[in-house]
């Protein structure tokens, strides 16, 4: 009787082991390919191809509604497609994902600024400065926001700043529109 109860216990501690290594691995694949999704939207829309990268975005959102960045991409598709409202409502969901992080912050600004609301720009690029503030591009796009609202001293200040980061960019702006 002992010896049956042992390899009752052995084969419940294999087949737990096994149980375990298939979820692992279940688990890995769902990764990769979401993975996989997220890499193909970002090369479609590095391709310019920005109905297919739509799609993809969209797909890994059906998949994984809680994938920030996911949102954040569509955003950018959203947004290189002229639908700047598209485009806010996705950065939105990806700031209530993930608030620490600045290019959806950055991404909205720049989302803001065209339509209209720069206080609303001014405000997402202040909140992508702050969390990331080695991040050039974020300040050069201060300065832009900034430069609409006729602060040329600030404006010149963020795109020093952003040419000292070196956003190649900005030095022309810092040549151009502040000596």
């Amino acid at each position: 009787m002992y010896l049956q109860s042992q390899t009752i216990v052995k084969f419940h501690s294999t087949l737990r082991f096994f149980l375990v290594f298939s979820i692992c691995l279940l688990l890995s694949a769902y990764t990769s390919i979401n993975q996989e999704r997220m890499e193909q939207g970002l090369s479609l829309l590095q391709l310019q191809d920005y109905n297919s990268a739509l799609i993809e975005f969209t797909n890994e959102i059906k998949v994984n509604p809680d994938n920030a960045s996911a949102y954040n991409y569509r955003g950018v598709v959203k947004a290189k497609q002229g639908d700047f409202d598209g485009s806010l409502s996705d950065y939105d969901m990806s700031i209530s994902l993930e608030s620490n992080k600045g290019e959806a912050f950055a991404n909205r600004g720049i989302a803001r600024a065209r339509t209209g609301d720069l206080e609303g720009a001014i405000s997402d690029f202040d909140k992508a400065i702050l969390l990331e503030p080695t991040n050039g591009n974020s300040y050069f796009n201060h300065g832009m926001a900034m430069e609409m609202i006729s602060d040329m001293s600030r404006a010149c200040a963020d795109w020093e700043k952003a040419d000292s980061l070196g956003f190649k960019q900005a030095n022309t702006f810092v040549r151009q529109k502040c000596e």
